[in-house]
């Protein structure tokens, strides 16, 4: 008998290595597919769902003397990150317009509860101071 000699592989390897090179594909391009959910999960809660500061003005306090007034503001943070307070503006109540930016060399950080002291020499009440936390939140009051 004459034997013939085969040369490749059978139709049963050629379809199990098929089957292996595409699990194998599958599987990196899943954990490929895994890592950019992760990483954009992340970017999602350090960035708009994470922890920041909220505050609110809860109460003020006005001493007027000859053209100058010195309101005390109460401000409390119901926030979850500390408050860290780069700025404040007074605003005209009636116009809408800026009187004047308060800028703080040393900003204000307080956890739960501080008073903030700004003087206003320039305008009469009723007017809006509005705080500006480091992470981009504001928060203000109508003194009138």
């Amino acid at each position: 008998m004459m034997s013939f000699l085969r040369h490749g592989s059978s139709e049963i390897t050629g379809a199990v290595l098929i089957l292996v090179i595409s699990v194998v594909l599958s599987v990196s391009l899943l954990a490929l597919f895994i890592n950019y959910i992760n990483g954009s999960l992340q970017s999602l809660y350090s960035g708009p769902l994470g922890y920041h500061c909220e505050f609110t003005v809860i109460g003020y306090a006005v001493n007027a003397t000859a053209n100058t007034y010195k309101v005390a503001l109460a401000l409390y943070n119901y926030g979850t990150a500390t408050c860290i307070i780069n700025n404040a503006a007074v605003i005209n109540a009636t116009t809408g317009n800026v009187i004047m930016v308060i800028p703080y060399s040393n900003p204000i950080k307080f956890n739960r509860f501080t008073i903030v002291t700004v003087i206003v020499n320039s305008i009469k009440p009723p007017f809006i101071i509005r705080f500006y936390s480091n992470d981009g939140y504001a928060g203000g009051t109508l003194v009138e």
